[in-house]
């Protein structure tokens, strides 16, 4: 069981690389994302991915996203 005040290693957006916008989203658009990782490091991850709103595509890329500790217990409680 993980108390309060542990750190809690979470997976944070960092980098947009290389990403591609087809059609304008507006607000209030589900955008759906998908992911594959294709670089995996102990310390961060390179993740390309697709995103949609209904079934048109709107954006393709790379994001890479990092590992962080996270001591923040609103974070940890919300978990």
């Amino acid at each position: 069981m993980m108390h309060r005040d542990e750190k809690v290693l979470r997976c944070v957006l960092s980098i947009v690389n290389r990403m591609k916008f087809r059609s304008l989203v507006e607000p209030g658009d589900k955008v759906m994302m998908r992911g594959k990782a294709t670089s995996v490091h102990i310390d961060r991850a390179l993740v390309k991915v697709s995103a949609k709103v209904d079934d048109r595509r709107c954006a393709e890329g790379e994001l890479t996203c990092t590992s962080h500790d996270v001591e923040n217990p609103l974070v940890t409680a919300a978990r």
